[in-house]
């Protein structure tokens, strides 16, 4: 559970939501941060796309995470990236930060 708070900017169009005590949200971001740490790329591939669809697929359910889940599975099929959930069964993770 948890609450989650709209605001939206008539002149700008734009909509931001803050959300607090949403477990599975705070899981997500967890592990978008995991991927940032490990490689930047990512981030930049990542916030280029989420334009991207904003700018041409204005009316798309698409979704942010939907797209950032899409990149993380491209990222780890081209082994750029590795898959976390795999290495924590075999062993501890351990990004400095």
């Amino acid at each position: 559970k948890g609450w989650v708070f709209v605001i939206w900017d008539r002149v700008c169009k734009f909509e931001f939501k803050v959300m607090v005590n949403r477990f599975i949200d705070i899981v997500s971001c967890n592990l978008v941060e995991q991927y940032h740490k490990l490689d930047t790329r990512f981030t930049k591939i990542l916030l280029f796309l989420k334009l991207w669809n904003a700018k041409y697929y204005e009316k798309s359910n698409l979704r942010n995470y939907s797209l950032t889940l899409m990149l993380i599975a491209l990222l780890q099929k081209m082994k750029i990236l590795p898959n976390l959930q795999t290495m924590a069964k075999l062993k501890p993770v351990i990004i400095k930060q």
